[in-house]
C-alpha cells in the first residue's frame, strides 16, 4: 500500500458516515520499521487501535477523531513525503515521491520510501503512465534513524544511493 493511495481518502464510522479525510498517516519515529501508529483526519487524530480498515477506498474507524497524541510520532505526509534525501555528505540526492506501508501482525509499518518519476506521475493521476516506468524503491531501514529525528531524511553511514534502489521491470 501507497502513502498516496490514502491520502484525502474519506473516513466513515462503522455505521457509514462520513466523518472526514484522511489527511496524515502517523508512526512511530524510530526503529527500523516504524509502526503506524494513527490517522490525522479533519477532525483529529484516530489512534491505529480505533481503525477498522484502511485502503484505497477510504478507512473505516471505530472512534471519534480526537486532538493530541504521542510527542515524538513522524507525520508521513507532514515529515517524509516530498522531502529531500540527503546522502552521508548532506548532499541532496533526490525527493520522496511516495511512501510504502506494509502488513504486519495486528498493523501496518512503513516498509520504505520510493523515488524517482513514477510516483510523481502516479500522483497527477497518470497511473497507466506511471505503471511504465521501472518503480525505484528505497528499504526504511537504510535511511538515518537519528536524522530523522531532526526532520532530515539522510541516507545511513556508508549508504550510496544507487546501490540502495531496488529495480522492478513493470509488468507488461
Amino acid at each position: 500500500m501507497r502513502l498516496s493511495d490514502v491520502l484525502s481518502r474519506p473516513v466513515r464510522d462503522t455505521s457509514g458516515r462520513r466523518i472526514g479525510r484522511v489527511r496524515d498517516v502517523l508512526a512511530e519515529a524510530s526503529g527500523p520499521n516504524p509502526r503506524v501508529t494513527a490517522l490525522v483526519t479533519d477532525g483529529g487524530r484516530v489512534p491505529w487501535a480505533a481503525v477498522a480498515s484502511l485502503s484505497r477506498d477510504g478507512a473505516t474507524v471505530s472512534a471519534e477523531p480526537r486532538g493530541g497524541g504521542p510527542a515524538g510520532e513522524l507525520g508521513l505526509r507532514r515529515d517524509v513525503l516530498d522531502h529531500q534525501l540527503l546522502d552521508p555528505d548532506g548532499r541532496h540526492v533526490t525527493r520522496v515521491g511516495d511512501v510504502h506501508l506494509a502488513p504486519d501482525a495486528g498493523g501496518l509499518h512503513v516498509a520504505g520510501i520510493e523515488v524517482g518519476p513514477a510516483p510523481v506521475v502516479r500522483r497527477l493521476g497518470l497511473r497507466r503512465v506511471a505503471n511504465r516506468l521501472p518503480p525505484r524503491t528505497i528499504a526504511w531501514e537504510q535511511l538515518d534513524a537519528e536524522a530523522l529525528r531532526r526532520h532530515l531524511l539522510e541516507l545511513g553511514p556508508g549508504r550510496r544511493f544507487g546501490r540502495l534502489i531496488r529495480r522492478r521491470r513493470a509488468p507488461a
